[in-house]
Order: C-alpha cells, then structure tokens, then sequence
C-alpha cells in the first residue's frame, strides 16, 4: 500500500485577463467582446500519510483557452449597465494547472508531481473543474 494524499479546503479566485481583448459592436447597443482569457486560482490545503505524515497549502493556478462572449449595453438615464446575452463554453488551456505556490518549501518532487497530477484530472479533479466552469 502507498501513500495516501488528500486535497481539501478548496477555494476559488477568478481574475479576467484582457489585455488582448477586442470588442466589435454589432448595434441595437449588443457588443461581442473576444480574446480575454479567465485565470482561476485554487487555494488548497495537502496532506500525505504514509510511514511519516507531510501537510502544507499550495496555489495551482490555470488559464482558460480565449473567451468570447456577447453583452447588451443597458442604459437608465445618465447611468450605464451591461446584460450578458450570451457566452461560449470555457476550457482550460493545453497546459492544464502549475502551482504558483506550494507550502513548506521543501515539499520532496515526488509529492508536487502526485498533487498536481490530482488536480490536472486523477481522482475526477478535471471533472469538478468542468463543473466549476459551467456554473460560471
């Protein structure tokens, strides 16, 4: 029997990356807007059990393959809203999740290659990160 590795406390940071992003207005005030990427970080906590036990926190941090969606200029008097009309569905890029951080420093390889490998789809991880997605 091997070790045991659990992921647990998982939270979420969504953060839009627009630098390459391009609008095209459509008229009737319907703006298509692509080339924006989402960044999701998950926060998480690890632990392995095993002859000896090890547990820390990590960052994994990954990229949605360009976005485009469509919103709908709303506007109520001097001020101005937008209502989404309509979007594509999000995929991570190629590359899947790199820890940007992982707690203690000296975490061995052996340990950061099984939790990444769990959080880029063994277990099911992919499947709740598809799920995550589609509730967007």
């Amino acid at each position: 029997m091997g070790a045991e590795y659990q992921i647990t406390d998982i939270t979420l940071n969504y953060s839009y990356r627009d630098s390459k992003q391009k609008g095209e207005f459509r008229g009737q005030d319907v703006i298509i807007i692509s080339g924006g990427v989402l960044q999701v970080q998950f926060y998480f906590k690890w632990s392995r059990s095993f002859f000896t036990v090890a547990n820390g926190s990590a960052v994994a941090v990954g990229l949605t393959d360009e976005i485009s969606f469509a919103k709908k200029l709303v506007i109520d008097g001097m001020a101005y809203s937008y209502e989404l009309l309509s979007t594509i569905p999000m995929v991570f890029d190629k590359n899947g999740l790199s820890f940007s951080r992982i707690d203690p420093p000296d975490v061995v390889e052996s340990d950061k290659t099984v939790l990444m490998q769990m959080m880029n789809g063994i277990d099911g991880f992919r499947d709740l990160k598809t799920t995550l997605l589609e509730e967007m």
